[in-house]
């Protein structure tokens, strides 16, 4: 089950921020201690890179905290349609003209508030590649015994 935190910041009993939304496992718990609100962040995003000889349009999800139905995600600067999906969560189209030469990206997540000089997150690096491999590892079934 997913939760989430909303635009609030927790601490775990180790003192590590916890931020966006959480997995709970079956039979699993989480302790968590509020820690105020949650400024604007970007944690991490799918996928992270993606191959020049591949180059096409795609849907970039990026996972932080804070965000609200006016942020934007940008590429390199640019911004890029966004949709809003939750307050840790956001969707973005990037265009194959984006990933069409081998570069190192900087991601951000701009938000307007406060007026007038708004938000923006620290950057991620999405990585823009020759190409991509990829595996595909065989999968094995058992039954369960009696």
């Amino acid at each position: 089950m997913t939760i989430d935190l909303g635009a609030r910041k927790y601490l775990d009993l180790d003192q590590n921020a916890v931020l966006g939304s959480i997995v709970l496992q079956p039979f699993a718990s989480v302790v968590l201690v509020d820690d105020g609100a949650a400024g604007l962040t970007l944690q991490r995003m799918a996928p992270a890179m993606f191959g020049v000889d591949e180059a096409a349009d795609f849907i970039l999800s990026v996972y932080g905290s804070g965000f609200t139905e006016n942020s934007v995600v940008r590429w390199n600067g640019g911004d890029r349609p966004t949709g809003f999906v939750a307050g840790y969560a956001l969707t973005a189209t990037i265009y194959a003209a984006d990933v069409g030469s081998v570069a190192d990206v900087p991601v951000t997540v701009f938000d307007p508030s406060p007026v007038p000089t708004g938000t923006e997150t620290l950057p991620l690096v999405f990585r823009v590649v020759e190409s991509v491999s990829r595996i595909y590892l065989p999968g094995v079934l058992r039954e369960a015994g009696p």
